[in-house]
């Protein structure tokens, strides 16, 4: 699922933003989940604040 299915989702760009995550232990599993958004949503917002082009944002390669 996470090698596969998740990367595809993020690829087409039409339903969000996904990650995978998997929880063993019931009793950490809410702070495990927090700390796996609050990591995820860091990296979002470092990608966003990072300088690149128009077309790596949109996905987009540059044609010569």
């Amino acid at each position: 699922m996470d090698t596969y299915w998740v990367p595809g989702v993020n690829h087409l760009g039409t339903h969000g933003r996904w990650a995978f995550a998997e929880f063993t232990d019931v009793w950490q599993m809410q702070v495990d989940f927090a700390a796996r958004v609050e990591a995820e949503f860091g990296k979002m917002i470092d990608q966003l604040l990072s300088p690149r082009t128009a077309h790596e944002i949109c996905g987009q390669e540059e044609s010569a």
